[in-house]
């Protein structure tokens, strides 16, 4: 290796460095907390690609790249209702709707792991799906409500996969969990509605 290949390897080294760290500084002082996963989803691959497409990068066609890319960061944080198809206060009341289910959650005895688990999941995928995407309010709710349609119409026998069910108390505690989550999936249609 020649010292020029050396040095325009450290060179490029530096800059990604410099790069990140910018962007790092730019996260923590616009970040709020229900738009942290889809920057992590999103962003962090785009943030992976970049370093390597930085090869052969001039210096200003750099700080072009991080000022757009914050731009865009920027942008979805100050509340880019066409990107996202619901506003912020939206997502906020959806987040607290599903709060419930993670309360919930809590109060499942350990010994019915699975229902347990089952109920996090959810609780986790109704926050990104609010959180992704969307070209209208209609498709972001339909994201919404997929989860909750998917475990309230499962039979009980999907949710014993890995932990085999101990009779009638699994099944007293997974129906107790779908009548809790179908009172919380009516407050989401509710909130639909009144949009």
């Amino acid at each position: 290796m020649t010292k020029k290949n050396i040095f325009d390897s450290l060179h490029m080294h530096y800059l990604s460095v410099i790069y990140a760290l910018l962007t790092l500084f730019y996260l923590y002082l616009s970040i709020n907390s229900y738009n942290l996963l889809y920057l992590l989803i999103y962003k962090l691959p785009i943030t992976i690609n970049t370093y390597f497409m930085m090869k052969g990068l001039h210096i200003f066609n750099l700080i072009i790249l991080i000022i757009i890319y914050n731009g865009g960061i920027y942008g979805y944080i100050k509340g880019d209702v066409a990107q996202r198809g619901i506003d912020g206060d939206t997502v906020e009341r959806v987040f607290r709707i599903a709060d419930q289910i993670g309360r919930y959650s809590q109060s499942v005895p350990n010994m019915f792991r699975v229902v347990k688990k089952n109920l996090e999941s959810l609780e986790r995928e109704v926050k990104i799906k609010a959180l992704l995407p969307s070209s209208s309010r209609i498709e972001a709710f339909r994201m919404i409500c997929k989860p909750f349609n998917r475990f309230l119409t499962r039979s009980p026998k999907d949710y014993f996969i890995h932990n085999p069910p101990r009779g009638t108390a699994y099944n007293v505690q997974l129906n107790n969990a779908k009548e809790v989550v179908r009172e919380i999936y009516r407050q989401i249609q509710r909130l639909w509605l009144d949009g």
